[in-house]
């Protein structure tokens, strides 16, 4: 690996942290977002057990002990969470620097996602990123640590009972690894499951009647909107529906995302890359109810692709690479600035930070 290419990776991951952190100040500090701010705020001091509430009862404890604005524990939290998840990433990179590896990166199904839509930024998303980064590390460097891993499923899924749809990377990644048996498959499967059947049988609704008051004697006024004012109604699927013309446009997002890693796994993994693809789907599959009862269809994509690629990062490559695929992964890297989505709603656009660049320049010189 040449300095070059190490360079260049070092100077676009640490571009992208930069951008995330402005955009988390703005969106937590400067904005206060009730979506952002308020999920990580749900509480168990307001009604009891609920789905997401472990995080948000500790920041409220932190609060109250050392007086530090709620907002500004959430924007550190958040803040730890990104720097655990770009340090992991370099360390998983190790020898991978390479332009088939720089485009699925760049691509805004992975980390451009949130340089193409900055509302993204702030949500329990890093939440899941970090997790998964540490729990891909781990378990290809220390199997002794096995048992730290199921309490920290455990709790996570406490924090947002989402991990359920995407246990299935965590179950693929063990086997991968080739260092683990049925047991602890089933253990990682049953740490998420097990706090999920709890809530389901046991947990409140989000917002018991005080969470807003409860913040707004801490100093932070959510205005009564946002995560916390939210109540499933059983209308998100009519309401998909009734943006199918923007919502469909989603499909043609996950078909070059799909392409695109198909194209990898079929050069740097040509003796199994059917195995890989076929696993992959199945995981989407495993995520329907998502897509199903939620808007944030950019944000399932985000996150499935970014596990893909923490996934298939450590495991030893049966590389078949030549010049006209380097060729190919150029351009490919290339068009991944002329492309993206929304978080929900639009689900493919050409409106990405290049483009809008580009145009002011063009308008300024002529």
């Amino acid at each position: 690996m040449n300095k070059v290419n190490k360079l260049i990776f070092y100077f676009l991951l640490v571009l992208f942290f930069v951008y995330n952190t402005f955009y988390l100040y703005h969106n937590i500090i400067i904005s206060k977002d009730s979506w952002n701010v308020g999920d990580w705020l749900i509480n168990y001091q307001d009604g009891g057990f609920k789905r997401r509430g472990l995080l948000g009862s500790l920041i409220l404890l932190i609060h109250d002990s050392i007086r530090v604005k709620l907002e500004m524990i959430v924007f550190i939290i958040v803040e730890f969470l990104q720097i655990t998840f770009y340090y992991l990433l370099v360390r998983l990179l190790k020898d991978n620097k390479n332009i088939a590896i720089l485009s699925l990166l760049l691509s805004p199904l992975v980390l451009q996602c949130s340089m193409v839509d900055p509302n993204i930024i702030g949500k329990k998303d890093v939440l899941v990123f970090a997790t998964f980064a540490y729990f891909v590390y781990i378990i290809n460097r220390n199997e002794k640590r096995k048992y730290f891993l199921y309490i920290l499923l455990f709790a996570v899924t406490l924090i947002h009972e989402y991990f359920i749809f995407f246990i299935g990377y965590f179950i693929w990644a063990l086997i991968l690894s080739k260092k683990y048996s049925y047991k602890d498959y089933a253990f990682t499967f049953f740490s998420v499951a097990a706090p999920v059947i709890l809530i389901f049988f046991l947990g409140g609704n989000i917002n018991e009647g005080t969470s807003f008051q409860l913040l707004k004697e801490r100093g932070l006024d959510l205005h009564n909107s946002g995560i916390l004012a939210w109540k499933y109604d059983g209308k998100v699927p009519t309401d998909i529906w009734n943006a199918w013309n923007f919502y469909s446009l989603y499909l043609i997002s996950l078909a070059i995302g799909f392409f695109h890693f198909f194209y990898f796994l079929k050069v740097y993994f040509y003796k199994s890359y059917l195995n890989k693809i076929f696993v992959f789907i199945g995981l989407l599959l495993c995520s329907l109810p998502l897509f199903y009862l939620g808007t944030d269809w950019g944000r399932w994509l985000n996150i499935h692709f970014t596990l893909l690629l923490l996934t298939i990062l450590p495991l030893k490559k049966e590389s078949n690479s030549n010049s006209k695929n380097n060729i190919i992964f150029i351009v490919i890297c290339c068009s991944t600035f002329l492309w993206g989505f929304n978080h929900f709603g639009e689900g493919f656009h050409f409106y990405s930070k290049f483009n809008i660049l580009v145009t002011k320049i063009f308008n300024y010189l002529f």
